[in-house]
């Protein structure tokens, strides 16, 4: 992949998104993207896919080689098979009703043969762990698990180049380590090159060959993370961390001071128990919140954060 020179501005808009971008990735490389919100980095991740120039009003200078493909004569259908993106919001990319669907619709795009397509969704499910939920209805999914087959359905693909744009914005720590895991085991074995577009280094700094930080639309970093990055544990922080340290610690209880009257909880939870056909989601919660209280809620994806939140909003 090589940029060169690229620039570009949205319509109506008098200042650039990207400004005189030259970067040049290799096969099996594997770049990690940083940089503030609004700097650019999804604008790059959607020139680095033919969706800029042809899916997005403004004016492209430069330009942009993928795999010997210019992106200014490919439309991004052509491209499809050589460069995969995931976005940062997962809904905004599934279109199936169900999991299997979803993960089949890209190979089925570009015509495999049915086993060939077989293989490929049993090999995306099972890499982000979502291999016992082949019929699930995409919208019974937790935010977590709807990421994880975001992934799952660009892995399909098998692309020579993977974007991903904030990947483990929903996932909890196991869930990156183990997403990086698929990507950074794609690269090995099929010498894919690997843009990753993230805040959260901590996780992908280790991995990573090259940052490059991207200001004001501007490149102006591009280099190996310190050593320090590669050997410090990812995500070594994370909720079984912490189970010692809180179960510690008793349970506030809302009450007022000694003396004085006792406060009546803002809400409170007996038993509650939620079923999704065969799965259980919440298992007899029990809990209360007083006036003044902040609540961390914590636990792996698809264990019933979702749920509860639509129990305490009366969703359900």
């Amino acid at each position: 992949m090589k940029l060169d020179g690229l620039t570009f501005t949205y319509a109506g808009s008098t200042d650039p998104a990207l400004t005189d971008l030259n970067l040049t990735v290799e096969a099996g490389e594997f770049v990690a993207v940083t940089g503030p919100s609004g700097c650019g980095k999804s604008t790059l991740a959607f020139c680095l896919t033919g969706f800029i120039p042809h899916s997005f009003d403004g004016v492209m200078e430069g330009k942009v080689v993928i795999r010997g493909h210019d992106t200014r004569s490919c439309l991004p259908g052509e491209l499809a098979g050589i460069a995969g993106l995931v976005q940062q919001d997962p809904e905004s990319q599934l279109c199936t009703l169900n999991v299997k669907d979803e993960v089949a619709f890209g190979p089925e795009n570009l015509c495999l043969p049915p086993a060939e397509i077989r293989r490929r969704v049993e090999w995306a499910l099972s890499a982000v762990g979502l291999s016992g939920l082949t019929e699930r209805a995409v919208h019974t999914l937790s935010g977590g698990e709807k990421q994880r087959l975001a992934i799952a359905s660009v892995l399909a693909m098998r692309p020579q180049l993977l974007i991903l744009d904030e990947p483990t914005a929903n996932l909890d720590p196991r869930g990156c380590r183990e997403v990086l895991a698929v990507v950074e085991k794609l690269r090995q074995e099929q010498s894919a090159a690997i843009i990753v577009i993230e805040h959260r280094l901590q996780y992908l700094l280790p991995l990573s060959d090259r940052l490059v930080i991207i200001e004001n639309g501007k490149i102006t970093a591009d280099e190996k993370p310190p050593r320090l990055c590669r050997i410090a544990p990812a995500g070594s922080v994370g909720v079984s961390s912490l189970k010692t340290d809180v179960s510690s610690k008793e349970p506030g209880d809302g009450s007022a001071q000694q003396g004085a009257s006792p406060v009546q909880p803002l809400l409170s939870l007996e038993e509650v128990t939620v079923k999704y056909e065969q799965k259980t989601a919440l298992n007899k919660i029990s809990f209360s919140l007083y006036p003044g209280e902040t609540a961390a809620l914590m636990g792996d994806n698809g264990c019933g954060k979702t749920t509860l939140l639509l129990v305490l909003l009366g969703i359900i």
